[in-house]
């Protein structure tokens, strides 16, 4: 079961040119809050789940919606992805803290998901004005073009997105000293460019550290399917269930076990 990929596409940009747009430089301070601390929502994020999620029951009827922001008000409401009836994952607005401080980059990113695996994929840049869409089996696209990650390189050329610190579970305490052989970390505060940047590939790996699924069960498909080799650290596959563990994200297998290596305790 997949959904009409371009009405997904036409109902995200409706939210992000009515809920989003109108208020980016433009929110009062009482449209801000912390859900907790550094981890802030506006009326925008609100907004905009509240629209699609309205709207994407419509679209598939008996469908079910994890939103960023639901979630935090009724955390059972992550189970949904636990059951046999489709599911669509919402962040409504990635990258909240940049979009409070009125500068870039921030993006909206939907999955759906099938029996817990991720079936479509999109992440729309609301000031770009492009959506990256994926299907399983079918690539991903820009509208007509079709994206690839970027090539396997030599560690001092890759660049990559680096959401983590010493010593987590998991990660070497030696990170920052194992960081210097690669090329530039880079980390926006918005997961959904880190994704963008890899399926144009624009850089080469991401490592990431929270594992909520409105965060990458888009963007494991969109990887995968531009050609990306990706996995949690511990060599298990990625799935929109996972709300613990690190991920890590290359061109190809070879690259990610050089980069495991790097990254993960010993």
């Amino acid at each position: 079961m997949t959904p009409d990929m371009d009405r997904v596409e036409r109902l995200i940009r409706e939210a992000a040119a009515v809920d989003i747009l109108p208020r980016f430089k433009r929110l009062a301070a009482s449209e801000v809050r912390e859900k907790q601390p550094g981890d802030l929502v506006t009326v925008a994020d609100l907004a905009a789940e509240r629209r699609l999620t309205r709207a994407f029951r419509e679209l598939i009827p008996g469908s079910l919606v994890v939103g960023e922001e639901a979630v935090d008000q009724d955390p059972t409401i992550l189970g949904n992805l636990a059951g046999k009836a489709p599911v669509w994952i919402i962040d409504p607005l990635d990258g909240t803290a940049n979009f409070a401080d009125g500068k870039p980059p921030f993006a909206m990113i939907v999955a759906f998901v099938v029996r817990g695996r991720t079936a479509a994929a999109w992440i729309h840049d609301p000031l770009g004005g492009e959506t990256v869409m994926a299907a399983q089996g079918e690539g991903v696209w820009i509208g007509k073009r079709r994206l690839h990650v970027a090539a396997a390189a030599a560690p001092e050329q890759m660049r990559g997105a680096v959401y983590a610190r010493p010593g987590r579970p998991g990660i070497t305490p030696d990170l920052a000293e194992r960081k210097k052989g690669l090329g530039a970390a880079i980390y926006r505060r918005c997961v959904g460019h880190e994704y963008l940047a890899l399926a144009r590939g624009e850089t080469h790996f991401g490592l990431f550290t929270r594992l909520w699924p409105w965060d990458h069960a888009a963007g494991a498909l969109i990887h995968g399917e531009a050609g990306g080799y990706n996995a949690c650290l511990d060599g298990t596959p990625y799935r929109p269930t996972l709300t613990a563990g690190n991920f890590l994200l290359a061109p190809d297998e070879a690259s990610w076990r050089m980069l495991r290596d790097r990254f993960a305790a010993d």
